[in-house]
């Protein structure tokens, strides 16, 4: 019997673009047996550096919120991996790795997770929108859902590793469609057309590799009635 997946994202485009892409990934891997959605938005929680304040504090007060949605079955928390360091203010250079694993052991410790519900928690290297930058050549020269021009035509992605540039994807992206780049407003609808294939076929997007495996760990974990919380501490 299929359980709720709440979607907990970082800003307002990654809210509205995080239904569109697990809903994607959710019907390629057949999972809505095991999976169902909450009507309710995305929360926004903001980056990791606020919600590992005060002893993650703010995390497992939004973790405990989303849970009082009710019938929870699962938890995915998608968040940008551009920060320079991770503890924040230390002098330690971030690493996606570390940071989702701290998350998930105070989510383990102080919220139930792994026992009560599952959680999944994924970095995007370097930003959600590295991910539709692997892929932009399905979306070039192609309008918007609401008709606006999108991506310009002969867009190619760049061949650089996009999980290890500075954070500029946005940027990228703005200079790059025709009328700039809105994050609220255009997330979603690019989300909705990239081509999830060119996105696989760059070796280095890691992260979004991990983001499907993570929603595979959560589908398969609801068909079993055993939980998991991932990525696990070593």
């Amino acid at each position: 019997m299929s359980k709720k997946l709440i979607l907990l994202g970082e800003g307002d485009g990654d809210c509205a673009a995080l239904p569109v892409l697990a809903k994607r990934i959710i019907t390629e891997k057949a999972g809505w047996d095991a999976l169902r959605f909450d009507r309710r938005a995305p929360l926004r929680i903001g980056g990791v550096g606020k919600l590992v304040r005060d002893n993650c504090r703010r995390w497992i007060d939004y973790l405990r919120f989303a849970l009082h949605r009710g019938d929870v079955g699962a938890v995915l928390v998608v968040l940008d991996g551009d920060d320079k360091c991770y503890p924040p203010g230390s002098s330690s250079p971030f690493c996606a790795a570390v940071a989702a694993k701290d998350l998930v052991s105070q989510a383990r410790s102080l919220a139930q997770a792994g026992s009560a519900y599952s959680l999944a928690v994924v970095f995007a290297c370097m930003e959600y929108e590295s991910w539709l930058i692997a892929g932009v050549s399905s979306l070039a020269g192609k309008a918007l859902r609401d008709g606006r021009p999108g991506v310009r035509p002969n867009t190619q992605p760049p061949p650089n590793n996009l999980e290890r540039e500075k954070r500029g994807a946005k940027q990228w992206l703005a200079e790059h469609m025709q009328t700039g780049y809105n994050e609220p407003l255009d997330q979603a609808p690019l989300t909705e057309m990239v081509d999830f294939g060119l996105i696989r076929t760059r070796v280095e997007m890691r992260s979004f590799r991990r983001l499907e495996h993570a929603i595979e760990q959560l589908i398969d974990a609801n068909r079993s009635g055993f939980h998991v919380a991932t990525p696990l501490a070593e």
